[in-house]
């Protein structure tokens, strides 16, 4: 049995009540009029706004203007297909309070602007990992040699989340070639921040806290032992998650995050840690991958035939520019790999549905770059 705190009374559903059981005020953690303009075309009269702040198995942690309570998903949610169907951290729910029932129930999802959508190794499913993020930092240590592919692959899975991303490089203080690596990563990053940064000397962080203003939520993803949570720890101001000791060997650590949590942060803003992942397999990331490899689909457009390989076809502009050395041998393997499971992912979605995913990631994008001009006033 849970220990949490049965929901209890809650008549005061606005979002800047002071609350309870140390929740955070959900203006602070990002409410605005947007959300509340779509909760009060689906909430009833007892409902209230919350915020999804872990979930677990069969039930999730929500953060509401009076307290974090635990609560169930209603019938209706559970009968809905694909990544519609299931809670995630960072969700905004519209929760009913159940007199006499130890939880309440999320009764609707608010809009999403954006969603991090994982596919799993065999492409058969796929999981929502975190939702309304604005910013995912990707998470590599300064030390040793940078996975290029990797940070390429996460690019892409952040960039059709419509997310924006930021790649931030950890262990400065443990790391001996750190501007190297920087130079390293910057040569795939094609504009997108790069930041070096030491969770345990502090060095780097305040940038970090800059893209949490205006109560912003960023996300932290990244393999294990790349110094997230001591990351995290630092960003809160605060011990809020468990660390593990580094190897004096390579400057790695063990995995230790084991849920996602919603952190919310001094001054506003909250911040999403996800537990370490082995591998990130792409889920449906087309136009992500032609962002993030906008470069050879420029190329590619020059190519002779429309239905080039880029393998050795006469007329290819891509292999040309590989071959003066304008393109680099490994960037172009990574972008033909993510090409092939991103057309793999096409070939089994049925017509309607993958038409409906396009467009709801389209409108999730264009949402999310008014935000971005608005907050920005411009």
């Amino acid at each position: 049995m849970s220990s949490d705190p049965p929901p209890g009374p809650l008549p005061d559903r606005g979002p800047d009540r002071q609350p309870d059981s140390g929740a955070p005020t959900l203006t602070s953690i990002g409410w605005d009029e947007r959300l509340h303009a779509h909760f009060e075309l689906v909430a009833g009269e007892r409902d209230l706004p919350g915020r999804i702040v872990r979930v677990d198995r069969g039930s999730a942690l929500a953060a509401t203007a009076e307290s974090v309570l635990r609560a169930e998903q209603a019938a209706a949610l559970l009968a809905l297909r694909g990544v519609e169907a299931t809670l995630a951290t960072g969700d905004w729910v519209v929760i009913r309070p159940r007199p006499h029932h130890a939880t309440a129930e999320v009764v609707a999802v608010l809009p999403r602007t954006s969603a991090f959508v994982r596919g799993d190794p065999n492409g058969l499913d796929a999981q929502v990992l975190a939702a309304n993020v604005d910013t995912a930092f990707i998470v590599h240590p300064a030390t040793g040699a940078p996975n290029l592919r990797r940070i390429e692959r996460e690019l892409a899975v952040v960039r059709e989340s419509g997310a924006a991303a930021v790649i931030v490089l950890t262990k400065a203080d443990l790391a001996r070639e750190s501007d190297e690596a920087v130079r390293g990563v910057e040569a795939v990053a094609h504009g997108v921040p790069v930041h070096l940064v030491s969770g345990v000397q502090g060095s780097g962080v305040d940038t970090l806290r800059g893209y949490t203003e205006g109560c912003r939520t960023v996300a932290l993803i990244g393999a294990s032992g790349v110094g997230k949570s001591t990351l995290v720890n630092r960003l809160a101001g605060q011990h809020v998650l468990e660390t593990a000791a580094v190897r004096d060997s390579d400057g790695k650590g063990r995995h230790t995050t084991t849920a996602r949590h919603l952190v919310a942060l001094p001054g506003g803003g909250a911040l999403i840690d996800t537990p370490g992942m082995r591998s990130v397999a792409v889920w449906g990331a087309e136009e992500g991958v032609s962002e993030v490899y906008s470069e050879i689909e420029a190329l590619a457009g020059a190519c002779r035939f429309r239905d080039c390989a880029h393998a050795g076809e006469p007329g290819c502009a891509v292999t040309a520019a590989m071959d003066s050395g304008g393109l680099d041998e490994g960037r172009l393997d990574g972008y033909r790999k993510l090409r092939r499971e991103v057309a793999a992912f096409e070939a089994r979605q049925d017509p309607r549905a993958r038409q409906e995913r396009r467009q709801r990631m389209r409108a999730i994008n264009r949402g999310l770059r008014q935000r971005r001009k608005s907050r920005d006033g411009e």
